[in-house]
């Protein structure tokens, strides 16, 4: 009679689940996925999953076609589940209100940087020449529990993703940072206002007809009137008039030089 042996079986190994989402295509297949959405629905209404596989002339039930609606979705292009619609950053991308070039840039640049794993990868590598799309799967696999089976795959994708969206350069270094800040701080100067460097508290009226006292003044100099009050009236014809105390602080020097700037005719 043999004996029982008491030695403990290896427990079974199970599948690491990734501790982050990533996609299952570059983000210009998924660009692709979100113009069928803004075609059939007029950029506004949902979208069903069957017309969109009609649409896009797929089949509804396959693998590919769910990775690539997932894959949308990480990317932030849609949302929804049985019913799909276009976010902020499709519909800046589709519908630009501004200036279509930058606004484009910037929603390839935030569609980009929205799937978690490429959140992770643009941490370590943005603003460096990453590694082979060998060694960033091995970073994927090991720090994020990409399985490996995929790992090498959304490494690709990652790099062919910045590509499209601009943020890779010709030298091999990634600059999405550098390129999303120079975009959105370009955009934020496009169109000044006039009034940038004014002193608010300076009261913006619509310049009065001031032009022929000014140019006289040098004929007929302004009036200077002593009232009671202690304040002094420099009378420029009988149309210009301006009232001042005796003395004058800087601070209260400067915010009328800037309302006489304002004043000042342009030829």
């Amino acid at each position: 009679m043999t004996a029982k042996s008491n030695t403990v079986p290896p427990p079974v190994k199970r599948a690491r689940l990734a501790s982050v989402t990533y996609p299952y295509h570059p983000l210009n297949l998924c660009v692709d996925l979100a113009k069928a959405v803004r075609e059939i629905g007029n950029g506004k209404g949902e979208v069903s999953r069957k017309l969109i596989a009609s649409h896009m002339n797929v089949d509804e039930g396959s693998s590919d076609f769910a990775q690539k609606l997932a894959s949308a979705k990480y990317y932030g292009l849609i949302d929804g589940r049985s019913a799909y619609t276009l976010t902020e950053i499709s519909r800046a991308l589709f519908y630009p209100t501004h200036d279509p070039e930058k606004e484009r840039k910037v929603a390839l640049l935030k569609a980009v940087q929205t799937p978690e794993a490429f959140i992770e990868l643009l941490r370590k590598y943005d603003g460096s020449r990453p590694h082979s799309p060998e060694l960033i799967g091995n970073v994927l696999h090991s720090e994020m529990g990409i399985p490996d089976s995929w790992k090498q795959r959304v490494a690709t994708f990652f790099l062919r993703s910045l590509e499209y969206a601009g943020a890779l350069s010709t030298d091999g270094f990634i600059r999405h940072g550098a390129e999303l800040e120079k975009l959105e701080h370009h955009s934020s100067h496009d169109h000044p206002r006039k009034d940038t460097h004014i002193d608010h508290s300076v009261p913006q009226h619509s310049t009065p007809p001031v032009e022929k006292p000014l140019h006289q003044s040098a004929v007929n100099p302004p009036q200077k009137t002593q009232l009671q009050s202690d304040s002094i009236v420099w009378q420029f014809g009988s149309v210009l008039r301006v009232e001042t105390p005796p003395e004058i602080s800087r601070e209260m020097w400067e915010k009328l030089n800037l309302y006489v700037q304002v004043l000042k005719p342009s030829s």
